[in-house]
């Protein structure tokens, strides 16, 4: 049982660090986005790609290790971390919590970062909707299909 705890253990922590790493990369991730160095994007999202991949077989692992130590404990019902940590010794109970809250903190925070480089991804790609509307004399059609010109300012045919 032991040795079961202690793999519990072991691979809460590589989550841990996976999750963390991912949060570098995210960070990274968003200097480049604002840098505008967009060709650096692409390798960037092959290493957040990978890291979820490695997250998912880890989690898959703790499941089974969480769902051989509730069937050994004679716990059915229980389904969490949190309160399978109750039925266990101090030492392991509080490393348990322990790395619980440091993976939840930075799923937070990482988070924090997708939403925000996903919004700044938007306003680039709006930005740049609008140049290319800006920049051609692209027609317009309301909602009773007849055709005006765009109002906007045109570069190219020098309206402004």
């Amino acid at each position: 049982m032991k040795k079961e705890i202690f793999s519990l253990i072991g691979v809460l922590k590589e989550e841990r660090d996976s999750y963390k790493n991912l949060l570098k990369i995210a960070q990274e991730e968003q200097k480049i986005i604002v840098s505008g160095t967009l060709n650096d994007l692409e390798v960037i999202v092959a290493a957040i790609e990978k890291l979820l991949v490695i997250c998912g077989e880890l989690e898959r692992k703790r499941l089974g290790i969480f769902n051989v130590l509730v069937r050994d404990k004679n716990l059915e019902g229980i389904e969490n971390l949190s309160d399978f940590s109750e039925h266990l010794d101090e030492t392991s109970s509080k490393q348990i919590r322990k790395i619980q809250k440091e993976i939840f903190d930075t799923l937070k925070e990482l988070g924090n970062i997708s939403k925000s480089n996903a919004e700044i991804l938007e306003k680039n790609l709006n930005y740049v909707d609008f140049l290319l509307k800006s920049i051609t004399d692209e027609q317009v059609y309301q909602e009773n299909a007849e055709k005006k010109k765009s109002s906007d300012a045109k570069l190219f045919n020098k309206r402004i």
